[in-house]
C-alpha cells in the first residue's frame, strides 16, 4: 500500500463484505521501498487486523502514528521494519506483539523518540537494529530481551546514552553468520549491559563481523568496555576467591581492569588485556625499594661510545604538560602536571628510544625509554666538561702570554 486510497480500500480489496480481513499471512507493507514518499496519513482502516506475518512501514512523510494497528495481538512475527518515516512519533500501537520478534529494524525515523510498543518482545530470531535514530536516548523498552540471533546493530544514534535496557540479553549468535555493531553513538559511555555478550559470547563465534567504535570513551573499543565490566568467574561479588575454589590460569583473567594473564605470550597485564611487555601496567607504579636492570658486560656486544651527545640533547625539547586523563580515562593517566618530552619529537632525533605501547588490538601509543636517556645525558656532560677543560687551558695560555 503506497497511497491513502490503498489503505482506505484495504478491507474492500482483501476482506470482502463479511467477514473483515483480520490476518495477513504474508507481508503488510505501508509505504514504498523505492524512497518515493507516500500520502498516507492514517492506518485507521486497518483496525480489524489482529495478525500479520511481516510488518513494513517505510517512506511515509505524513504518517505520525501507527493508530489502526492497536488490535494486533500475536505471540510471534517474522519481521518488523520501520524506516525512513519523516514525521512518525508514536509506535505504541504495536504493544500486542510478542514475545517472538524475528527480525526487527527501527531505522532513520527522525522524529521518533519513544520506542514504546516493542516492550513485549523478548526474542529476536534474526536480529535487532536501532540505527540513525537521532532522538532515541535509551533502550529501556528492550528490558525483556534475552536472545538476539544473527545480528545486533546499535549504530549512529546521536543522543543515545543509555543501553542498560539490554542488560538481560544473555544469548547471541544463533545464526550461521553474526554481526555485532556498536558504533557511531557519540553520547554513549556506559556499555556494561553488554559485558556478558562481549566477554563470554563473542569470543566463541567463528563467523562474526564485529564493529565497536566512534562512541564516547568507555564504549569506544572492545578493550574499554571490558575494562569497565568488573569481576566474574571464580571471584565473588567482592572480588574474593572463596575458600576451596580450584583456580587455573584461565580463571585468573577475571577482571581485566585489574589483572590479566596472557599464558600464550607469557605476559601479565594490570589494567590492560593486551600487555606489550612481560609486565604491563596502565596507571602509576609505586615501590619502596629499588629497581635494578641487568647491565653485566658479559651480556653485551657491539659496544661503542656515544658520540655527539650534546648535539642530541640540545635538539630535545623539554616540556611540561598534562595528560588528557578524562578523555582517555581507561588508560588511567595521571592528572597532575608532568615533566618530560613528546615521543614523536624524540623519535625524530633518537628513534631507538621509542616503542609502541599496545593497549588494544587496534590501538597503540608511543612510549619513551627514559632510562636510556641517562647514558646520553652523561655523555653530553662529559663532552661539555671536555670543552670546559679545553677553554680553561686556552684561558690559562692567554694569561701566560700576557705576562
Amino acid at each position: 500500500m503506497t497511497t491513502q486510497t490503498d489503505v482506505d480500500n484495504f478491507q474492500s480489496t482483501y476482506g470482502g463484505a463479511t467477514p473483515p480481513c483480520t490476518e495477513v499471512n504474508v507481508i503488510l507493507q505501508v509505504g514504498d521501498y523505492t524512497n518515493t514518499t507516500s500520502n498516507i496519513t492514517t492506518l485507521a482502516p486497518l483496525s480489524d487486523l489482529t495478525s500479520v506475518n511481516q510488518l513494513i512501514i517505510v517512506d511515509n512523510d505524513q504518517l505520525t502514528s501507527l493508530a489502526g494497528l492497536e488490535n494486533l495481538n500475536q505471540a510471534a512475527i517474522s519481521k518488523i521494519s520501520i524506516s525512513r518515516n519523516a514525521t512518525l512519533t508514536d509506535i505504541s500501537q504495536l504493544s500486542g506483539i510478542g514475545p517472538a520478534g524475528g527480525d526487527v529494524g527501527i531505522v532513520d525515523n527522525p522524529q521518533l523518540a519513544d520506542l514504546t510498543g516493542l516492550e513485549n518482545l523478548k526474542i529476536f530470531g534474526t536480529g535487532l537494529q536501532v540505527r540513525d535514530m537521532p532522538l532515541v536516548t535509551n533502550l529501556d523498552v528492550f528490558s525483556c530481551v534475552n536472545r538476539v540471533d544473527a545480528h545486533l546493530v546499535i549504530q549512529d544514534n546521536a543522543t543515545l546514552s543509555d543501553i542498560s535496557g539490554l542488560s538481560n540479553l544473555t544469548t547471541f549468535g544463533g545464526g550461521a553468520t553474526q554481526t555485532f555493531n556498536l558504533s557511531g553513538n557519540p553520547m554513549l559511555s556506559d556499555c556494561k549491559a553488554l559485558c556478558n555478550i562481549i566477554q563470554n559470547v563473542l569470543p566463541t563465534l567463528s563467523n562474526l563481523t564485529k564493529t565497536i567504535q566512534n562512541n564516547l570513551f568507555g564504549c569506544d573499543s572492545e578493550n574499554e568496555i571490558i575494562l569497565s565490566c568488573g569481576n566474574h568467574g571464580i571471584y565473588d561479588g567482592s572480588g574474593i576467591v572463596p575458600t576451596g575454589t580450584e583456580v587455573t590460569v584461565t580463571d585468573l583473567n577475571f577482571d581485566s581492569g585489574t589483572f590479566y594473564i596472557d599464558g600464550s605470550a607469557n605476559k601479565i597485564g594490570i589494567g590492560t588485556t593486551t600487555p606489550s611487555y612481560m609486565l604491563d601496567v596502565l596507571g602509576d607504579v609505586g615501590i619502596s625499594g629499588s629497581i635494578y636492570g641487568l647491565s653485566d658486560q658479559r651480556l653485551k656486544k657491539n659496544q661503542a661510545p656515544i658520540l655527539n651527545a650534546i648535539s642530541l640533547i640540545t635538539q630535545l625539547n623539554p616540556t611540561t604538560y598534562e595528560f588528557k586523563s578524562k578523555e582517555y580515562e581507561y588508560l588511567r593517566l595521571p592528572e597532575d602536571k608532568q615533566y618530560g618530552f613528546l615521543a614523536q619529537e624524540v623519535e625524530e632525533i633518537i628513534p631507538e628510544l621509542i616503542s609502541a605501547r599496545i593497549v588494544s588490538p587496534d590501538e597503540s601509543y608511543k612510549s619513551i625509554n627514559y632510562n636510556a636517556l641517562i647514558s646520553i645525558m652523561a655523555a653530553a656532560i662529559q663532552e661539555q666538561q671536555s670543552e670546559i677543560e679545553l677553554l680553561k687551558q686556552e684561558v690559562e695560555q692567554i694569561k701566560s702570554n700576557k705576562k
